[in-house]
C-alpha cells in the first residue's frame, strides 16, 4: 500500500540507493555516465528503464558517446531491428531462439566482428564463447543492449544496477536486486 512504499523509499534513500534528478532527460544521462564509468573499469552495468523508448534513447547515447572516444568505429556496421546500426564492440541482445546459431532469446553479446553475411557475437560473460549469426536474423532479432526494460534484465547479476524513474514496483524490485555492489534508484 502506499504507506508502506512511502517506507521502503524512505528506506532506500537513508541507505543511499537513491539519487533524485531534476527530469528524464537528467535521468538518461546519468544512466549513460554509469554504464560509461563502470565499463571504464570492466564491470557489467543494468540500465533499467519503463519503456524501450527510453531504453533506445540510452542505447544511441551510449553508442554515440562511444564513437566519439573512439571505442567504436564506423567503417563496419550490420542493420539491426528498427534499422539501428550494430558496430563491432556493441553491447547487443538476441531476441529469438536460434537452434542453428545457437542464441537464445534475450541473450546478451558483444558484436565481435561483422562479416558480409554474418555477425560473430562474443558471450557477455565469456569472450571465448562466440556465435555466429546472419545478417537477416540481426535485422529482425538483434537490438542495442546497453540498457533495456525490467524484462530484458530478469536473471541477470551485474556489478550495479541503475533503474529509471517510471519503473513499476514490480520492476523497481527486479532492477534493484541485479546489482551484486550496487543497487540506485533515479526519481524526478
Amino acid at each position: 500500500d502506499h504507506a508502506e512504499a512511502i517506507a521502503i523509499a524512505h528506506e532506500l534513500a537513508a541507505r543511499g540507493q537513491v539519487e533524485v534528478v531534476a527530469g528524464e532527460h537528467d535521468a538518461r544521462e546519468r544512466m549513460v555516465a554509469a554504464w560509461l564509468a563502470h565499463a571504464t573499469r570492466g564491470e557489467r552495468v543494468a540500465l533499467v528503464t519503463a519503456t524501450n523508448a527510453g531504453a533506445q534513447q540510452i542505447n544511441d547515447r551510449i553508442q554515440q558517446e562511444r564513437l566519439d572516444c573512439g571505442q567504436l568505429t564506423a567503417d563496419r556496421f550490420a542493420l539491426g531491428q528498427h534499422g539501428q546500426y550494430l558496430l563491432v564492440g556493441d553491447v547487443v541482445q538476441t531476441r529469438r531462439n536460434d537452434t542453428d546459431a545457437g542464441v537464445d532469446n534475450r541473450a546478451t553479446w558483444t558484436v565481435a566482428r561483422i562479416h558480409r553475411g554474418r555477425i560473430d557475437l562474443a558471450s557477455i560473460t565469456d569472450s571465448g564463447d562466440v556465435r555466429t549469426i546472419t545478417r537477416e536474423y540481426a535485422v529482425e532479432y538483434v537490438h542495442l543492449a546497453y540498457a533495456s526494460t525490467v524484462h530484458g534484465i530478469q536473471g541477470e547479476t551485474v556489478h550495479a544496477s541503475y533503474v529509471g524513474p517510471g519503473v513499476d514496483a514490480a520492476g523497481l524490485y527486479v532492477g534493484m536486486t541485479r546489482g551484486r555492489h550496487a543497487n540506485t534508484a533515479l526519481t524526478v
